[in-house]
Order: structure tokens, then C-alpha cells, then sequence
């Protein structure tokens, strides 16, 4: 029986011409030598049986599969995603493998950009039942990476957090960064050296201190559970616009245009969160009244 065309079931990588092959004696099923050796025994072992047989995958009638059939044809990303695969420990994948209930290719089609990077790290946590994985780009940047990700909701809500304390409090936070700028640009006329600067510095205030802490527990959220997040976002809408039952090339299209990224659509994000804060910036100058003078208004008022 000739194997040409046909996918190794431990490396994915279809036999060519001249591979040195290894059929298991019990089921049959085909290996490259270099893989028969480096498992030491059939892929498919756990399987053997009376009723088990590999069967060929290709119908009789069927073309050979021609994609990619030269590992140096495969595309950039084809060997990115292999290199990240063998980093976290495990085989390439093939576009028709799943992580879950979803296939490789579909990830890929709704990831868009740097899916590469993102699957394998899928496929890591599925695969040990782990949430945690790690994204530095989502650390330091960790709302606009979301609103990049189309992620809006969940954007928002980490935006709430991350500016919710100098909104409320933001007599207390301008009333401090003015006092810094004062002593900042009278150092001439005070002539005060550098050493000099730390005792005349206003207390940082405790609204401001926490503040800081929030930011910071927001910003190791999305560090350790962003990807986390992404891959339950996109396994969701995944699932979603199957219900829609397109076939083929016009799903991966499909949700090409629902995932993906949009540098537009972050900018306007950001600017919502930016205007937000602002607006709470500006009343407090003005008025000299924030949110918490507010409630604290409202709590006299009713005592």
C-alpha cells in the first residue's frame, strides 16, 4: 500500500516519496521512523482492540493532499505556531485539529492577527485545565489591548476600575498633582536643590495611594487571565455563528469579520474612557466638588 499523501498521525506531516515508513503490526497505522522511534511505540495504542483497524483517511477517489506538502512551502505563520507548540511542549497542530469543541482553523480565522501566538497558548490551558497563562502586551496596556481585541464590555468594566477612584475622588487627585506642578516650576524661585524637594512634597493622598492599587490589580488581571478571556470570548462567538449553519469557506469569513482586531474601533474606546475622565476632571476644577463631596453631601443631608 502506498502512504504518499497521507498525514503521519503523530508529526501531521504527510508522506512523501521516499519517506522511510513504519506500519504498526497490529492496526496498521502508518509512521514516519522518526516518530515510531520517539513515541517507542503506535500512536495509536491505547485504541488497539479486535475491532480497531487505521483505516486510509483519503477516499480512493480522493486528490492527494497537496498543501504544503514541502515543510520549507509553509507559510510564516504555519511555522511561528509550530515553533510556539514545541516551546509549550506539544505537537503542531493541523487546521482540522480542535481545542475543545473548536477547530484549529476556526481559531485562526476569527484571531486574525497573531493567531500564531494565541492558539498555542489555547490549546496549553485547554489541554493541563489551567486559566492562567501570561500576556505582557495586556499588562501594560491592559485597556486598550481589550478594546484592540473587540473586547468592549469587558474593556469597560476594567476601565471602570482602573479610573474609578481618581474620578470620585478627583478634588483630592487634582488638588495633589497642582500641588507637584507648583513645587515643580517654582524651583527656580525657591531655589530649593534636589535634596530639599522631598521634604516640601504634599502627602500623597489615601484615595490617590489607592488608586494606584486598583490600577495595579487590574493590570495582573489581565496579565495572568487575559488570554483566558479571549479564548472563552472567542470559543463563544465561535459557537454563535455556527448556529447560522454557513458552510466552508463563508464561516472562516464570517468570523474573519466578527473577530479579528480594530485599531479604529480601540481609538474610539479610549476616547470615551478619556472623555469620561476628563468630564470628571473639569467639574472637580470648576466646582471644586467631585462624587465624593456629593455623597458626602447627600449623607449629611439625610443624617
Amino acid at each position: 500500500m502506498k502512504y504518499e499523501h497521507i498525514p503521519c498521525e503523530k508529526c501531521n506531516e504527510v508522506f512523501r516519496e521516499g519517506d522511510d515508513v513504519v506500519v504498526c503490526p497490529v492496526c496498521g497505522t502508518p509512521h514516519h521512523r522518526s516518530c515510531w522511534q520517539e513515541t517507542g511505540h503506535c500512536i495509536n495504542r491505547d485504541k488497539h482492540s479486535p475491532s480497531f483497524a487505521w483505516e486510509n483517511p483519503l477516499p480512493n477517489d480522493a486528490e492527494p493532499l497537496t498543501a504544503n506538502p514541502n515543510p520549507a512551502e509553509k507559510t510564516i505563520q504555519q511555522q511561528a505556531q509550530e515553533a510556539f507548540m514545541r516551546l509549550y511542549g506539544f505537537r503542531p497542530l493541523s487546521p482540522d485539529d480542535k481545542i475543545g469543541d473548536v477547530e484549529i482553523q476556526e481559531y485562526s480565522s476569527f484571531i486574525g492577527t497573531n493567531a500564531h501566538k494565541y492558539i498555542p497558548k489555547f490549546y496549553k490551558m485547554q489541554k493541563l485545565k489551567r486559566k492562567i497563562s501570561w500576556n505582557w502586551v495586556a499588562f501594560f496596556f491592559p485597556i486598550p489591548w481589550l478594546f484592540y481585541r473587540k473586547m468592549f464590555a469587558l474593556g469597560a468594566f476594567m476601565a471602570f476600575f482602573y479610573f474609578a477612584i481618581p474620578i470620585v475622588f478627583a478634588t483630592d487627585v487634582v488638588e495633589y498633582v497642582q500641588s507637584l506642578l507648583d513645587i515643580l516650576f517654582n524651583l527656580d524661585r525657591t531655589g530649593l536643590s534636589s535634596q530639599d524637594i522631598a521634604s516640601v512634597l504634599p502627602p500623597q493622598p489615601f484615595s490617590y495611594s489607592v488608586s494606584d492599587a486598583i490600577q495595579t490589580a487590574v493590570r495582573f488581571a489581565c496579565f495572568l487571565f487575559g488570554d483566558y478571556w479571549y479564548m472563552q470570548r472567542s470559543s463563544k462567538n465561535i459557537c454563535a455563528m455556527r448556529t447560522k449553519k454557513l458552510e466552508g469557506s463563508n464561516h472562516l469569513l464570517a468570523l474573519k469579520r466578527k473577530g479579528g482586531v480594530s485599531v479604529f474601533k480601540m481609538l474610539i474606546g479610549l476616547f470615551c474612557v478619556y472623555a469620561v475622565y476628563q468630564a470628571a476632571i473639569s467639574v472637580a476644577l470648576r466646582t471644586g466638588y467631585d462624587i465624593s463631596s456629593l455623597i458626602q453631601m447627600v449623607i449629611n443631608y439625610f443624617r
